[in-house]
């Protein structure tokens, strides 16, 4: 294949993804004037109207900017939690099941639930980022214990037949790779 085709495929591609993206706001603008969901789906341009009024626009603009700093932090406190937490459980082994554990309980439990307590415990500024931080910790930790535990035999056994077989490791079927490590037992 060469670069020319190669460039026709991706800006085909390309193109296909603008028009099922212009394609979905023209079937939103549609559903939202024949009022298909009522007023819980507004057109379009009801909703950019909205944006351009003079009033709304710095009350939204500052909504955005506390929603997205409030994500921001508790994206970087989950992510750098998570990773020491890994850490931990990786350098002392013993401590693993009950992090484990507390990890999947910490994340069960339903932010409704967790939002009165951490603004009793930890002030109504930290809230946000901290209920942001839950679920991103959760997936980090359990990305990063998965990653630093010893491969199986099973996936050791999957590369080595890939290898054996003149394969890549794009070759191995991901069925046939075990599941995480990752347990609360």
């Amino acid at each position: 294949m060469d670069d020319t085709t190669s460039s026709r495929e991706d800006i085909r591609r390309i193109l296909y993804q603008v028009s099922g993206f212009v394609l979905l706001l023209l079937i939103w603008q549609a559903a939202g004037k024949m009022g298909v969901a009522g007023k819980t789906l507004p057109a379009l341009t009801d909703v950019l109207a909205v944006y351009g009024a003079n009033g709304r626009r710095a009350l939204l603009l500052r909504a955005t900017l506390a929603t997205a700093s409030s994500a921001g932090i508790g994206l970087l406190a989950g992510t750098c939690l998570g990773i020491v937490a890994a850490l931990v459980t990786y350098l002392t082994p013993a401590l693993r099941p009950g992090l484990d554990r507390l990890a999947v309980v910490v994340n069960a439990v339903p932010a409704i639930a967790l939002g009165p307590v951490l603004i009793i415990t930890a002030g109504r500024q930290a809230t946000p980022a901290l209920l942001a931080a839950i679920p991103v910790f959760f997936l980090i930790y359990v990305a990063a214990t998965t990653g630093l535990a010893p491969p199986t035999d099973a996936s050791l056994s999957s590369f080595a037949r890939a290898g054996r077989a003149g394969g890549s490791v794009s070759s191995i079927s991901t069925q046939s790779l075990p599941c995480p490590r990752f347990s609360v037992e």
